[in-house]
């Protein structure tokens, strides 16, 4: 029954459809993972066991009596920047510690609605402001392939209770890379959606131009089922080819100081779509390439105006972990003339995406040009960290925020450190379902390595 806690959220529905187990066997299962491994990662801040019990009891009676729901007694975890009813929710800070929302998001209640249960509350960064995922009041986050490196950030908790096998399904935030670059560092997919495709009710704001909410989960086949609740019209894509689809690659000279494993890892990317029918379209357009400064500029004075709008800045300024400080110091040095020509660059990149899909169905880029650092022990290093990743990660994981367009992260590697490596497949705005096939697709190219998983099994 142990097994029980590595099955797809697609795997858990047959068995239940087939009477092999009940979810009641499958919530058990997780709570002896959760106990026997989270003290080790910290992926979750908050556990509900005892009311996933009773609701996978629930769960079972409604599956005897012929439910089709589509998750019905599917256990998913639960960003903890995304209010839940009676369960806490930090915005992983102090400030907020002790909230217990009275309501769910919108999110939330779709997933319960479809029949899934809650078992917990995943880490983020504070106030999804970050990319590792190192929380000063509630501790790091750390990966499950190796212990001593960051999940990435800020839905790290979400990736890593799936690498971790925790649990089958997440929900996790979007701003600047925050579910396809935990996804990638640890492994697992997840989708950015579509700018607005998803709700944001009921979860704490960070920069709302630029906020998204989606799936994530061991594999994309689980993002397509997932997103089938979340979005009444959206319809899988079941690719059996890529015969004659156009993607868009970057210039090869935009990816030559790649570490060498990570480029093997690329140029065997692309093999293995071309060997499918993909035909490899390239482009070198300088604002796709790296936009980050023109992302940290709308992100950081966007960030910095949510929180004054929230009552909390300067309010509450000594309840802040350093590293967000510091992101409110980089707010007060951008200018009102840096922050309107950021906005103008932001239209003419939405202009290049246009002209690339033109010519191209779908592109296809890294989630991050490095493996993850490891955690931060001294107090000067998480901003010398943001500014590594700035380079490493935001050239890559922002221009989809910046334009809004849907990218579904996929695992494409193993790098010499014995990390996994990620890839993002982009779509045309509301062709998410694209993304995702073609991320499946690959998925199920590559069936041995899609079996591995950190050796803390």
């Amino acid at each position: 029954m142990e097994q029980l806690a590595s099955l797809s959220a697609t795997a858990l529905a047959g068995g239940y459809r087939d009477g092999a187990f009940t979810p009641i066997d499958v919530i058990e299962a997780l709570q002896r993972q959760v106990e026997a491994i989270d003290r080790q990662i910290n992926a979750f801040v908050t556990t509900v066991f005892e009311q996933a019990a009773a609701d996978a009891a629930r769960c079972a009676r409604e599956l005897c009596s012929g439910s089709d729901k589509p998750l019905l007694g599917i256990p998913v975890a639960i960003k903890d920047l995304v209010d839940t009813a009676g369960i806490r929710t930090t915005y992983g800070s102090r400030i907020f510690s002790g909230q217990t929302p009275e309501r769910n998001a919108r999110i939330v209640d779709q997933l319960i609605e479809a029949g899934a249960i809650i078992i917990g509350k995943t880490a983020t960064h504070e106030f999804a402001w970050g990319f590792t995922s190192d929380n000063p009041h509630f501790g790091p986050t750390r990966n499950p392939w190796a212990a001593d490196r960051i999940p990435g950030g800020s839905s790290g908790g979400s990736a890593a209770a799936l690498a971790a096998q925790l649990v089958p399904l997440a929900i996790g935030t979007d701003t600047g890379g925050s579910i396809r670059l935990p996804a990638a560092y640890c492994g697992v997919s997840g989708l950015k959606p579509s700018f607005g495709n998803l709700s944001l009710d009921g979860i704490c704001p960070l920069a709302p131009s630029l906020d998204h909410v989606g799936p994530m989960a061991r594999t994309p086949q689980d993002i397509d089922l997932c997103m089938t609740v979340l979005r009444d019209d959206y319809a899988p894509i079941a690719l059996q080819t890529l015969d004659g689809m156009k993607i868009a690659v970057p210039d090869p000279a935009a990816y030559a100081e790649l570490p060498t494993d990570m480029a093997d890892i690329w140029h065997d990317t692309i093999e293995t779509l071309t060997k499918r029918g993909a035909v490899i379209r390239t482009f070198s357009d300088p604002l796709i390439l790296d936009c980050a400064e023109i992302f940290t500029a709308i992100m950081v004075r966007e960030a910095a105006q949510t929180h004054i709008d929230l009552g909390l800045y300067p309010s509450r300024f000594a309840d802040y972990g350093a590293d967000i400080h510091a992101r409110f110091a980089l707010a007060k040095m951008i200018s009102d003339n840096e922050l309107a020509a950021a906005q103008r660059d932001r239209d003419a990149l939405r202009q290049s995406f246009l002209r690339i899909f033109n010519d191209a169905d779908l592109m296809l880029t890294l989630c991050s040009s490095a493996p993850p650092l490891t955690i931060a022990t001294d107090k000067d290093l998480p901003e010398k960290h943001y500014a590594y990743l700035r380079e490493t990660v935001l050239r890559y994981t922002a221009p989809q925020n910046l334009t809004g367009l849907p990218a579904a992260a996929v695992r494409i590697g193993i790098d010499g450190f014995g990390l996994p490596v990620g890839c993002q497949f982009t779509a045309p705005l509301g062709r998410d379902a694209l993304a995702v096939a073609a991320a499946r697709l690959f998925h199920e190219a590559t069936p041995g390595l899609q079996k591995i998983w950190p050796s803390i099994f």
